[in-house]
């Protein structure tokens, strides 16, 4: 049985199950229609392109990233790298995430996509 890997969002743990983030509609029909991409992109505000890239080499490149920031040891000690827990007071947001961030327009609070409350 496969486990999904737990993912976090602003220290939160996010439901990434189907049941949770609903039906996504796969775009691999559609891979050599540039228009249709574009329409998707518009219409879903997503590309869900399963297959599309090797596991092993996404993989890999994460690995890679994560051995890189790992050298300015920015990770808690005693975790797995994979598991990639930054030290308390370790902000990797940019400048950029946080004006897009605090940006009035933005209707949805993030922690909507929590499974557990903000506090």
């Amino acid at each position: 049985m496969t486990t999904l890997p737990r993912f976090r969002f602003n220290e939160q743990a996010v439901d990434a199950s189907p049941a949770a983030l609903g039906p996504l509609r796969s775009s691999t029909d559609a891979l050599e229609d540039r228009g249709e991409l574009h329409q998707r992109m518009a219409l879903d505000g997503y590309l869900f392109l399963p297959g599309l890239l090797d596991p092993d080499q996404v993989q890999a490149a994460r690995t890679s990233s994560l051995e890189r920031l790992a050298e300015q040891d920015l990770f808690l000690p005693g975790h797995p790298l994979d598991e990639a827990l930054l030290k308390p007071g370790v902000d990797m947001r940019s400048a950029g995430y946080a004006a897009l961030d605090s940006t009035p327009r933005l209707t949805i609070s993030p922690c909507s996509i929590c499974s557990t409350p903000a506090t």
